[in-house]
């Protein structure tokens, strides 16, 4: 269904009124017949759990999106994103960011409050492990609602050194590893 500015005025006045106050507003997916919730009522109304569950992909499509070049074989591009995007590894990304990326208060409030509201976890994995990726899950959420240039400074400086390894191995292997003309990638999608 479009809604068009005749259909609804009062969202049309809603949407109007964000763009000359510059409010921030939450996209589409969650309009409501009174208009757009600002993202401080969703965010003030979400579970760190809800924003871990937002964060994971988020997190998940940022890991893919900065491992698609050099091209290579689904197997090794999705080994390459797991590294990431495992508990381990977003473990690993926090510990980097709490040596040395500048977070506010508010982002440290953030972690303290997806670590606290995970659980357990898996058996195969520590708790301590499960938590700290829960946390970052959480403040990836947060920042996607509340601040995207602040979340793209972020992965800025978490990715920047797990890329850079990343390359150097796949840069000797990158022609090599591509599909051969008439090869069927989709065998490799099965998985």
């Amino acid at each position: 269904m479009l809604l068009t500015a005749a259909a609804s005025p009062r969202l049309h006045t809603s949407l109007v009124a964000a763009l000359v106050v510059g409010r921030a507003r939450v996209p589409p997916p969650l309009l409501s017949a009174a208009g757009w919730p600002e993202v401080d009522q969703v965010i003030g109304q979400s579970s760190p759990a809800a924003l871990a569950y937002l964060g994971d992909a988020v997190f998940e499509l940022e890991a893919r999106s900065r491992n698609l070049w050099p091209p290579r074989k689904l197997n090794a591009l999705n080994g390459a994103v797991g590294v990431f995007t495992c508990a381990e590894g977003q473990c690993a990304m926090l510990e980097r960011l709490q040596e040395g990326f500048a977070m506010t208060e508010d982002e440290q409030e953030w972690l303290r409050r997806g670590r606290n509201a995970s659980g357990r976890g898996p058996r195969r994995l520590d708790p301590k492990v499960y938590r700290a990726a829960s946390s970052l899950e959480t403040l990836v959420g947060y920042l996607y609602l509340s601040d995207r240039a602040r979340l793209e400074q972020l992965f800025e400086f978490a990715f920047a050194d797990g890329l850079a390894e990343d390359d150097e191995d796949a840069g000797d292997e990158g022609d090599a590893t591509r599909d051969e003309p008439g090869g069927s990638p989709a065998s490799e999608s099965e998985s």
